[in-house]
């Protein structure tokens, strides 16, 4: 594997990790407010 693509699959797990954990995000917010 080339570095290139190394770093590549590196960015593209840290825009996975932050989309997951946005979604986490909202989805505690929803529940918070679906419980209030």
């Amino acid at each position: 594997m080339t570095r290139f693509t190394l770093l590549s699959a590196l960015q593209f797990i840290k825009q996975q990790q932050i989309l997951t954990s946005c979604i986490v995000h909202k989805y505690k917010i929803s529940k918070r407010l679906t419980r209030a």
